[in-house]
């Protein structure tokens, strides 16, 4: 099969990766350097959500994801399981992203 330049290099840059699953989180902590957010420490969003997203974190207990805050903003970033307590997560942010303490983040995994 025959693809010119144009058609590959369109289909990489304008190809989004698929999301499967997602997860909204409560912001419990924000860790910060120099002004600027670099770790949250999250639990589950709301009740219902509570046994899906430590189900999660127990298979899946470093992984990096997409970070969606409430203005839509997104960033990359790597989450740890934090095994000392049920259902939490530390997220350690790649990109720097507006997060506040008790706000929700949209994990897109």
């Amino acid at each position: 099969m025959k693809m010119s330049r144009r058609i590959f290099f369109s289909a990489l840059l304008l190809s989004r990766r698929t999301q499967t699953e997602s997860f909204e989180v409560a912001v419990i902590e924000t860790f910060e350097i120099a002004g600027r957010t670099t770790a949250v420490l999250a639990h589950h969003a709301d009740a219902s959500s509570r046994d899906r997203l430590a189900d999660w974190l127990r298979s899946h207990p470093i992984s990096t994801v997409i970070i969606r805050n409430n203005k839509g903003e997104e960033a990359t970033a790597t989450v740890f399981r934090v095994r000392t307590c049920f259902g939490r997560a530390l997220i350690l942010l790649n990109e720097s992203l507006r997060i506040q303490e008790r706000g929700i983040l949209r994990l897109l995994i």
